[in-house]
C-alpha cells in the first residue's frame, strides 16, 4: 500500500483544474506541499471538508475533489448525509484510510471495522469503490477524466494507505487563510 502522502500528491497531481478541498491535519500539508490555485485547506475543521466540497459542486455544477481521511470521516459521519439531499452532484469524495489519527500522535480510527462504502451508499452516493495501489488510482483518475462516472456522481473513493506513520516532514500552512479562501474564490469564479 501507498502512504498517505503519496495518494494525496497523486491526486492533487492528476486533477490540476478541478477544486480539490483538503481536509485538516497532514493531509492539507501534503497537498500544500504542491498547492495550487485549485486548493482549498480545511485548516482546523475536522470533519467539514465535504461540506465544502459539496458547496462547491452544488453552487458550479462542475467535478470537485474532496480528500478526506478516515479520521475526519469518522468524526462527522453525519457530514455524508448532506450527500443525499442533492441529486447529480458533482463530488469526487477521496478518503484516505490510513485506520489512524495520525497528526495527533497515530490512535487506531476503528474504521477498519466499518463498511464506509456502505455508509457512503446508504446517504446517496451514486458509486463507491476501493482503491489499493497507485496504480489502481491512477487507473481510476484517468476513467474520472474520460467521464466514466459522469453519470455516477457523487463517487466514493476509499484509498487504504499504509498506516505506517512517521512524522510530518511537509510545512504547515503557512498562507494568510483570508488569501486561500480569495484564491480559490477566484479559481471556482473562473470554471463557472
Amino acid at each position: 500500500m501507498s502512504s498517505s502522502r503519496e495518494i494525496v500528491r497523486f491526486i492533487c497531481d492528476s486533477f490540476p483544474n478541478t477544486p480539490i478541498v483538503v481536509s485538516t491535519g497532514y493531509n492539507s500539508r501534503y497537498a500544500f506541499s504542491v498547492h495550487k490555485p485549485n486548493h482549498y485547506y480545511m485548516t482546523g475543521s475536522m470533519g467539514m471538508a465535504s461540506q465544502i466540497g459539496i458547496g462547491i459542486a452544488d453552487v458550479t455544477n462542475k467535478k470537485t475533489i474532496v480528500i478526506d481521511g478516515d479520521g475526519s470521516v469518522a468524526m462527522n459521519l453525519s457530514a455524508l448525509m448532506s450527500v443525499c439531499k442533492r441529486n447529480n452532484l458533482k463530488l469526487i469524495h477521496f478518503v484516505i484510510n490510513n485506520a489512524a489519527y495520525a497528526s495527533t500522535g497515530g490512535q487506531t480510527t476503528n474504521v477498519d471495522n466499518v463498511d464506509l462504502s456502505g455508509i457512503a451508499r446508504s446517504c446517496g452516493y451514486s458509486s463507491t469503490t476501493k482503491i489499493y495501489t497507485l496504480s489502481d488510482l491512477a487507473s481510476l483518475s484517468k476513467r474520472i477524466d474520460d467521464g466514466h462516472f459522469d453519470n455516477s456522481l457523487p463517487l466514493f473513493v476509499e484509498c487504504k494507505a499504509s498506516n505506517y506513520l512517521a512524522s510530518c516532514t511537509d510545512k504547515r500552512i503557512d498562507v494568510d487563510l483570508a488569501l486561500i479562501k480569495e484564491t480559490i474564490t477566484k479559481h471556482v469564479a473562473e470554471i463557472i
